[in-house]
């Protein structure tokens, strides 16, 4: 069975020593940092059997504005860190088992405008 699922997420991405070293990201790019990180744990908000009810659950449940991008400055690298929000189609069995997916419909990102130190 086909599952659209409404998905969150906090990320932390490292960069150079100092604030100068974080680019300039647009959403795609905050979007795409996240996915290629291993270790991402993404939490389930809500699951729907048709695409059409989780588009209006995401905007109605303003998970279209959740994203957000910030920089951090840690004991030793420059962190950008946020949240991310995105509906994923992905198909299971009978069983609840995962068979297949991953196609994101739509996502909510910051985009983060690079700061001179």
């Amino acid at each position: 069975m086909k599952k659209y699922e409404i998905k969150t997420d906090r990320f932390e991405f490292r960069f150079g020593t100092g604030k100068s070293s974080v680019p300039t990201m647009s959403e795609q790019e905050i979007f795409d940092a996240y996915l290629a990180e291993s270790a991402n744990c993404p939490v389930v908000q809500d699951s729907f059997d048709r695409i059409q009810d989780a588009v209006r659950a995401f905007e109605e449940d303003h998970w279209d504005e959740y994203g957000d991008t910030y920089y951090e400055q840690g004991s030793t690298f420059a962190l950008l860190v946020g949240r991310v929000a995105w509906i994923e189609e992905n198909e299971y069995d009978e069983d609840g088992e995962f068979i297949q997916g991953g196609n994101v419909w739509t996502f909510s990102a910051e985009p983060y405008e690079r700061e001179e130190a």
